[in-house]
């Protein structure tokens, strides 16, 4: 491995791609013995140092009625933003370590963050792999040279495209990546492997829509790792609330349903 990637001496966690929770999807790519010789217990140690944080600043979070309303307008008992961890340089250097060491297996030529979370944590690991950062629009700008793809692409290796890795804060369902994704390919790279923080990894439709595009999904924890970890550091006190949590993450379309 060269110079300008992570290193580290500690065993750390390669999280499955698109279905962390043994989904059928299998990863789009399963190449080095590296990342197949990674333990789930070092995977679950990640997970948890991570929501350790994350429950700290109230990232992640859980909530009876009346419940939290997404963006879709949508109700649900949990919610995550992971954009605050960029006034915490503490946990900003412990996400941006854990990412490089999480995909050492890996050699990219660059680095791209999604408009506009992804920005921040993509310039965080760029520095820490000393690689050029790029950012992808979520659609081109109206004016100027109309690109989706902010910075300037690097050269690939022997005469390959460059290998982009894409960065985001966190993934649902999965479509922004995708579509990040195919604005990368379309500009010229290679791009088959996204980082994001913190993985919903409840919605099948998701693993499989991922699978289909040849994206492998790195994520550092997962709802299902958030409700352990907040049970077992006392930030979720509640049976109800947990209950809740629990329904909504085993059928979140049901859960939608019948609480819509």
């Amino acid at each position: 491995m060269s110079d300008s990637q992570c290193h580290s001496n500690r065993e750390t966690s390669i999280p499955n791609s698109a279905g962390l929770n043994g989904q059928k999807y299998p990863l789009a790519k399963q190449s080095s013995a590296k990342q197949s010789s990674v333990s789930a217990l070092a995977r679950k140690n990640l997970a948890g140092e991570t929501l350790e944080r994350l429950l700290r600043i109230q990232a992640v979070s859980f909530k009876g009625e009346p419940y939290f309303t997404l963006t879709s307008g949508k109700k649900s008992p949990v919610y995550v933003d992971c954009r605050k961890i960029i006034s915490y340089p503490d946990i900003a250097s412990f996400v941006t370590e854990s990412a490089c060491r999480l995909l050492a297996h890996k050699n990219f030529d660059a680095v791209a963050g999604g408009e506009t979370a992804g920005i921040p944590f993509a310039a965080w690991v760029a520095a820490k792999m000393n690689k050029p950062m790029l950012y992808v629009r979520k659609k081109p700008k109206g004016f100027g040279l109309g690109a989706r793809i902010e910075g300037v692409m690097p050269e690939g290796r022997a005469g390959k495209k460059p290998n982009v890795l894409l960065v985001e804060d966190h993934a649902t369902d999965g479509k922004s990546k995708i579509s990040f994704v195919e604005a990368l390919r379309e500009a010229g790279a290679t791009c088959n492997d996204a980082f994001v923080v913190f993985y919903y990894d409840i919605f099948p439709d998701a693993a499989k829509a991922l699978h289909e595009k040849g994206i492998e999904l790195h994520a550092l924890a997962t709802w299902r790792d958030a409700l352990a970890s907040a049970e077992q550091q006392g930030f979720l006190d509640s049976p109800s609330v947990a209950h809740e949590v629990r329904a909504f993450l085993d059928d979140p379309d049901g859960w939608q349903r019948a609480h819509a």
